[in-house]
């Protein structure tokens, strides 16, 4: 990804990178990861970074094979279900350690 956004910033472009936090397979470690690379990528490519969290939207694989996947969704109340508003468990984090990534990532660029 840091190529692509190098690229792009050498000949001018105004670069929007989104990236998803929560993923099945996330852990504390790919999300730190995760997160200090935007952080370079904002920094290094004046990159406008937009963050989100996972949701199993109702009729996406993810929420069909939530169980399959690992991730425990907490509510059906549709009215919580945003890209700002954790709502699932996985195997490795849990809704609050969602939440507290997002939050945390704030002063790197725009969540949405």
């Amino acid at each position: 990804m840091e190529n692509a956004t190098k690229l792009a910033h050498d000949i001018g472009f105004d670069i929007n990178i989104s990236v998803i936090i929560g993923h099945a397979e996330d852990t504390k470690e790919t999300i730190e990861y995760t997160l200090e690379k935007s952080r370079l990528l904002k920094e290094k490519y004046n990159a406008n970074m937009q963050f989100s969290i996972n949701i199993p939207y109702p009729g996406t694989d993810l929420y069909e094979k939530a169980v399959e996947y690992g991730i425990e969704v907490l509510t059906d109340n549709y009215d919580f279900y945003s890209t700002d508003n954790a709502i699932i468990n996985t195997k490795y984090l849990t809704a609050n350690d969602l939440r507290y990534y997002y939050n945390s990532v704030l002063g790197i660029g725009k969540s949405v």
